[in-house]
């Protein structure tokens, strides 16, 4: 009886694996379809922004101390370049909100980048940076600040790429931010075009 009963239970048990087997197959292997054809799905997204330029260009001036208190954009960045100019990294990492020093400090750490790395990088253009903001563009929350960068030698080298800067208020204060390091607008703000595709799936 009991060899009976382990023949009955192996049949039952191949029988309920054959079914599962059946039913993963997929629709294609039990039921007829036509011919696949390949089919396309665009989704636009629209980035609204405000832009104004400064005229004339404004040369950014520096300070000799961390500011008390930061209430434009504008001061944000001035403070920003001070603190490498004055090589202090503390004062540096202050003009960023918290959660922007949190993602630069794991970085860091994972790149294997010290304080003292930072300064080394600086110390070279510490003092000789020319900072010219171009223009003021509003995203939302967000203001991004565009500029022309260039040492004491590269007065005259004719037009200069503009670089920018987003910046956003964070506890009372405007700090500088990485929340748009993937946005369109900060990516293409000094580009001729406006309107950019990308393939999401192949």
């Amino acid at each position: 009886m009991k060899s009976g009963r382990a023949v009955n239970l192996g049949v039952t048990l191949l029988m309920v694996l054959v079914a599962q087997f059946g039913m993963a197959a997929g629709p294609q292997a039990k039921y007829a379809t036509g011919s696949p054809e390949s089919k396309e799905l665009t989704v636009t997204e629209r980035f609204h922004y405000i832009e104004r330029v400064f005229a004339p260009q404004v040369a950014l001036p520096r300070v000799s101390d961390p500011p008390e208190s930061v209430n434009m954009p504008e001061q944000g960045l001035i403070s920003q370049f001070s603190s490498i100019d004055a090589l202090d990294y503390d004062w540096w990492l202050s003009t960023w909100d918290d959660d922007s020093q949190k993602k630069l400090l794991e970085r860091d750490v994972a790149a294997g980048k010290t304080k003292k790395d930072w300064q080394q990088q600086w110390q070279t253009k510490a003092g000789k940076m020319n900072v010219v903001l171009t223009r003021w563009i509003m995203s939302g929350q967000y203001v991004i600040l565009a500029y022309t960068l260039s040492t004491s030698d590269q007065k005259a080298a004719g037009t200069l790429p503009e670089t920018a800067m987003a910046f956003k208020q964070w506890k009372g204060s405007w700090k500088a931010t990485l929340d748009l390091e993937s946005d369109p607008v900060l990516l293409h703000f000094a580009d001729t075009k406006n309107r950019f595709e990308r393939v999401v799936r192949p």
